[in-house]
Parts: structure tokens; C-alpha cells; sequence
């Protein structure tokens, strides 16, 4: 079976189901399918491979626990969740690589709400929000990074 034999069987049904004549020995280029490479398996809407950066504005020490997250197009909170990453004052780190974001696929973030705690008095503090939705170029596609901070302040 060559590379071509799936795609010459998917173009035959296809060709079958709408009643066109099909030769078995269509090559791709005569049924107007192209070969494509590895590179084209992951489309470019896709929304994996992607990383969360955090920029801590407190005067404390801050621990990232999970991200909610909703485009334009869907608008409905969906959660991802890390390994509860501890950020220094005014430090950025990565929380999140290589992250799958779910069923938004090529839309636009609308919002990343950010769940953290704060070190005061020597222990975590309760759980806190943040919301953020200035990001530049908001499309959701494979390797994009987005960035939420959280604001000035302390304890």
C-alpha cells in the first residue's frame, strides 16, 4: 500500500457517494490531493503546546494553582491546572508548558482568571482571583504563550 492508498480510497468514496466516476489508478495530483507533510499533521488552529506565564506585582511571594480560561466565541470558564508554582515579588515565571487548552481551538481569549495564594505571616493565605484580558494577540493557536499578572499590593 503506498502513502497515497488512503487518501485514493477516501477520494473514491467520496467520488462514489456523490455518483462521479472514479479510476483506481488516480494518482493524488489527478484527484486534486496534494501529499502533505509531517509539519501540516497539526493545524494551525490548535490550541496545545501552550504556555501560561505568571507576573507577580505583590510585595509577597505568590503560589499559582490553576488557570480558568474562555474565548470570545464560547464564553464559558474552562479550568487547567498546574503543579501549584510558587512566584517571587515581582518575578514572571512559567506555570504552564506545553498545556492543551481545550475546545477553543483557533478562537479568541477572552479572559484568563488566575487562582493563587499570597505567603503572609508565615502561611498561605486563602485562595485569591485575578482576571486578566489585555492580551495582544488573543488567538488561540498551537505554541502561543499568554501572560497573566497580577496586580500591585501585598499582604
Amino acid at each position: 500500500m503506498t502513502a497515497f492508498a488512503p487518501i485514493a480510497l477516501a477520494t473514491a468514496l467520496l467520488a462514489t457517494a456523490v455518483g462521479a466516476p472514479v479510476s483506481e489508478s488516480a494518482s493524488p495530483a489527478q484527484t486534486g490531493l496534494a501529499e502533505v507533510g509531517a509539519d501540516a499533521a497539526m493545524p494551525l488552529a490548535s490550541c496545545d503546546n501552550v504556555t501560561i506565564n505568571v507576573k507577580n506585582g505583590k510585595s509577597v511571594k505568590i503560589k499559582a494553582l490553576k488557570i480558568e480560561y474562555k474565548s470570545v466565541e464560547d464564553g464559558k470558564w474552562r479550568d487547567e491546572g498546574f503543579n501549584n508554582e510558587e512566584i517571587n515579588p515581582g518575578a514572571t515565571d512559567t506555570v504552564k508548558s506545553g498545556a492543551k487548552l481545550e475546545h477553543i481551538e483557533g478562537q479568541i481569549m477572552q479572559s484568563i482568571k488566575l487562582h493563587y495564594k499570597m505567603w503572609c505571616g508565615g502561611k498561605w493565605s486563602v485562595t485569591y482571583t485575578t482576571t486578566d484580558s489585555s492580551f495582544s494577540d488573543a488567538k488561540c493557536v498551537y505554541g502561543k504563550t499568554y501572560r497573566v499578572d497580577v496586580p500591585s499590593g501585598g499582604c
